[in-house]
């Protein structure tokens, strides 16, 4: 995936990377790369003011090993994670206080097409 395509993205609010940052982020970077410059910052103090408001900018970590990938975060009392290894995606739903973790079996299979994982930051 090109740099270009990744900012088409984010400023047409569709595919993986819009999901995984803040709504709040999301429109700073709208903002930054918009293509009329009158509705752009008019300076570094507008944008660090608007960058000092976010709390959480991202929502989703990401984690990358030698033979795996993880996306992990947190809602609430639990601990949400997608990883991909030789063996496929496992999704992962785990209770911070019990312990227990169940699968999200919708996300849980050997190949997630692109809508599949954007469903997957969506409703999780």
């Amino acid at each position: 995936m090109t740099l270009s395509l990744m900012l088409q993205m984010v400023v047409s609010q569709k595919g993986i990377i819009f999901c995984l940052i803040s709504q709040k982020n999301a429109n700073i970077i709208k903002k930054c790369l918009a293509t009329n410059p009158d509705t752009r910052y008019k300076n570094c103090i507008e944008l660090t003011n608007d960058l000092s408001d976010i709390e959480n900018a991202i929502d989703w970590q990401y984690i990358k090993e030698i033979d795996a990938e993880k996306w992990i975060t947190e809602r609430d009392k639990n601990i949400i994670s997608l990883e991909k290894t030789v063996k496929g995606y496992m999704a992962v739903n785990t209770n911070k206080l019990s312990g227990k973790s169940f699968k999200i079996r919708n996300f849980c299979k050997s190949e997630l097409s692109e809508s599949e994982k954007i469903d997957f930051f969506r409703e999780t």
